[in-house]
């Protein structure tokens, strides 16, 4: 499985030369606004249009061990940040969590606009079906008993 997460890790970093060149929005008021209207327009794309990476790459978590999750999670988050795309998670979160949190990323649509970031904190907002409740800081203890 190692040499697999070795290719699988390296197709992650080839996956950075496909991020869109830093965004300036122009001073000019015309230009920023048709620059607006774009971004507002920017259909959703999978990730494999995006960046070029298939859900189906990524083994499922119980065939991997912490380390290779741990490699996968490290240069995954890399490659993402690259497209403006950033992860926040509660610290305690555990590797095997973490790893199908972000293969979960790469099943859904995403909808990256120029000059914008995309924030994924996992939070829905509704404690009770929420996969970080146990490590979150800012769950509603209303909802737990």
């Amino acid at each position: 499985m190692q040499k697999y997460i070795d290719s699988l890790v390296e197709d992650i970093k080839e996956a950075k030369r496909l991020a869109p060149p830093p965004f300036q929005f122009s001073e000019e008021y015309e230009e920023f606004e048709s620059q607006m209207l774009e971004a507002e327009n920017t259909p959703p794309v999978t990730s494999e249009q995006l960046m070029d990476l298939s859900p189906n790459q990524f083994p499922p978590s119980d065939k991997l061990t912490d380390n290779q999750m741990i490699e996968v999670i490290n240069t995954l988050e890399e490659t993402f940040d690259a497209f403006c795309i950033y992860i926040d998670l509660p610290d305690g979160v555990p590797t095997k969590l973490h790893y199908e949190l972000l293969c979960e990323i790469l099943n859904e649509d995403i909808n990256l606009m120029p000059g914008f970031t995309h924030h994924y904190d996992f939070c829905s907002g509704y404690c009770p079906d929420c996969k970080i409740s146990t490590y979150c800081n800012s769950k509603i203890d209303d909802f737990n008993t």
